[in-house]
């Protein structure tokens, strides 16, 4: 994978997925701004995080990590 940014940006999903008890996926298309900003406030309030990453770095980080076929 080209790019020390994309390195970078990968070492960080790496942890965070390393670190979650739980991973949840879904699409947010359609979803409009102040929606996404509640859900966002609503994760933060009960100790959660809510990332948005490219699905290529989601996938190398759930192989390196052994979990291939989660991101399927």
């Amino acid at each position: 994978m080209p790019g020390k940014a994309n390195e970078l940006m990968l070492s960080d999903i790496e942890k965070e997925f390393s670190d979650a008890s739980h991973i949840f996926f879904g699409r947010f298309s359609g979803l409009k701004v102040p929606d996404l900003f509640e859900l966002r406030t609503s994760l933060r309030s009960a100790g959660r995080r809510c990332l948005v990453v490219r699905n290529q770095l989601a996938r190398l980080a759930l192989k390196k990590l052994g979990h291939e076929s989660a991101g399927k």
